[in-house]
């Protein structure tokens, strides 16, 4: 999996992570995020649920893993 991050206005790709990391995905206008399945892909697992709590920030409807 490749995650896209953004320290001190520099954008890197990173694509493992030696401990959990919390992934915030904003939602589009207008999707309620309370009936909703998150997933990740795993090449070696293939896609798996995680835990996911919908919540808002800045006025904006996110999904946060």
């Amino acid at each position: 999996m490749i995650n896209n991050m953004l320290r001190n206005g520099e954008r890197r790709e990173v694509s493992s992570f030696g401990r959990y990391v919390e992934r915030v995905i904003y939602l589009p206008t207008g999707v309620e995020g309370t009936a909703s399945t998150v997933v990740v892909w795993d090449q070696k697992l293939g896609i798996r649920p995680v835990p996911t709590e919908f919540t808002e920030v800045d006025g904006h409807q996110v999904a946060i893993d």
